[in-house]
C-alpha cells in the first residue's frame, strides 16, 4: 500500500514539476520526473551500497605474520568503531588474534556493518535495521568460514 501510495505522490509531483513542458515531450517529462522522484528516499541506499562495496574490498582482508603456524592464539573481544566519510553509517570491528606467550598479534581481519538508508529506516523495510538493497556486512571470504580459517592457518585457537 505504501508503494502505491509513494508512486501516486511522484506522479502528482512530475505532474507539477513539469507543467511548463508542452508538446510531445511532456508525457516523456512527466515519465522521467517520475522515475526521479519515485527513486530519490533510495539514493542514499544505492550510493551507500557502492561506497560500502569498495570498503569490503579494499579493507577487509586478513593480516597474517610469517611465522604463525602452530601458533597458540586467543581472540582479543572487538570494540564497534564508526567509520566516518559515508553515505550510510558504516561501522567497523578490527578482529584479532594474538600468541598466547607474547601476546603479539598472530592474524587480523576487519569486519564491516552498514545500516539501511532514509527509506529503510523510516519504512522498517528490514528486522534488523540493515540496508534493503544490499548485505550490510562483509568479512574477509577466508573468515566466513571461522573453524576452517583457524585449521587452514594451523594455528590453536584457546580461550584466554
Amino acid at each position: 500500500m505504501a508503494l502505491f501510495i509513494w508512486i501516486s505522490v511522484s506522479f502528482i509531483l512530475a505532474r507539477i514539476f513539469t507543467k511548463w513542458v508542452r508538446g510531445t515531450f511532456r508525457n516523456g517529462a512527466i515519465f522521467i520526473a517520475t522515475m526521479i522522484i519515485f527513486t530519490l528516499p533510495a539514493v542514499d541506499e544505492i550510493i551507500g551500497k557502492y561506497q560500502f562495496k569498495s570498503i569490503c574490498k579494499k579493507k577487509s582482508v586478513i593480516d597474517v605474520v610469517n611465522e604463525h603456524e602452530g601458533k597458540t592464539v586467543y581472540f582479543i573481544k572487538p570494540s564497534m568503531v564508526a567509520i566516518d566519510g559515508y553515505v550510510l553509517p558504516i561501522k567497523m570491528q578490527y578482529w584479532k588474534f594474538a600468541d598466547k606467550e607474547t601476546n603479539k598479534i598472530i592474524f587480523s581481519y576487519k569486519v564491516f556493518y552498514s545500516s539501511g538508508g532514509f527509506l529503510g529506516r523510516i519504512l522498517q523495510l528490514s528486522d534488523d535495521g540493515g540496508p534493503v538493497m544490499f548485505y550490510g556486512t562483509c568479512k574477509p571470504r577466508e573468515a566466513r568460514n571461522y573453524k576452517k580459517m583457524i585449521v587452514d592457518l594451523k594455528v590453536n585457537e584457546v580461550d584466554r
